[in-house]
């Protein structure tokens, strides 16, 4: 259990969820890292690349936005766009790759950092086993439960929003 609490005559319960779906699996946003990298897998392996620059340049000829990938890892994992101030734990770990088709859907290139930094947030919480899934219960039964979430303030939102 992470909380409990007691709602209009509820008892809202949340655990962590061990079967949450990997965002990568349903985003089109791409993530680009060498092999190999111990805290997050990529969808591209930029290890054939000479520079991080030489990757970009092809995907933004292609049309896609791309992104710096900047991770710390201290205790869990952070993940962002522009730098960490630690210069011992963090450092740049890759590109965040916007695909062409996203691009073209957007009225604005500037419309794509928000999308970048809520799927950053998101994957963020993944790797670090923040995810989670909440049960309802009324005089000790189940009443409503759901699963899927990659923050506690979501699924009680959620739960919240379910009791009738």
């Amino acid at each position: 259990m992470i909380e409990e609490l007691e709602y209009k005559g509820h008892t809202i319960v949340v655990y962590p969820d061990e079967d949450a779906e990997d965002p990568r699996s349903w985003s089109e946003i791409l993530i680009a890292v060498k092999s190999g990298n111990p805290y997050i897998r990529g969808d591209i392996d930029i290890s054939k690349y000479e520079t991080l620059d030489d990757f970009v340049y092809e995907r933004e000829c292609l049309g896609d936005i791309v992104f710096p990938l900047y991770m710390y890892a201290h205790g869990g994992v952070a993940l962002g766009t522009t730098p960490f101030l630690c210069p011992w734990d963090s450092g740049l770990a890759g590109a965040v790759v916007v695909p062409h088709e996203i691009v073209n859907g957007l009225t604005d290139l500037h419309d794509a950092k928000p999308i970048v930094d809520g799927f950053l947030k998101t994957l963020q919480a993944y790797i670090n086993g923040e995810c989670c899934w909440y049960e309802t219960l009324k005089n000790g039964e189940t009443v409503d439960s759901c699963g899927g979430f990659y923050s506690i303030e979501d699924a009680l939102q959620s739960a919240k929003e379910n009791v009738a």
